[in-house]
């Protein structure tokens, strides 16, 4: 099947082209760094989301229901996040 815009210039208004599990069941003791900084997040499972944005913003998310997508940059998920199966797009 061919790509009728794969020879257009992709800007912050593009859809994402790359996708990447982030976080699956916990995030655990340590800081999950985005590597490159999301353009959106997709929350699989429900919870509280703990994270640092792009700009450097501090923020939680609380009772996130499963199945959301939240168009933030993102750069890293904090240790207190509840929420699982988070997908990176970017």
């Amino acid at each position: 099947m061919s790509d009728p815009w794969q020879f257009s210039a992709v800007g912050q208004e593009s859809p994402a082209t790359n996708a990447q599990l982030a976080v699956g069941t916990a995030v655990g003791t340590a800081v999950v760094t985005l590597t490159p900084a999301s353009r959106a997040l997709w929350i699989g499972g429900a919870g509280n989301l703990t994270c640092t944005t792009y700009g450097g913003d501090s923020i939680t998310f609380t009772g996130v229901p499963a199945g959301t997508l939240l168009p933030l940059r993102v750069a890293s998920i904090g240790t207190a996040t509840t929420a699982t199966q988070i997908v990176s797009l970017f």
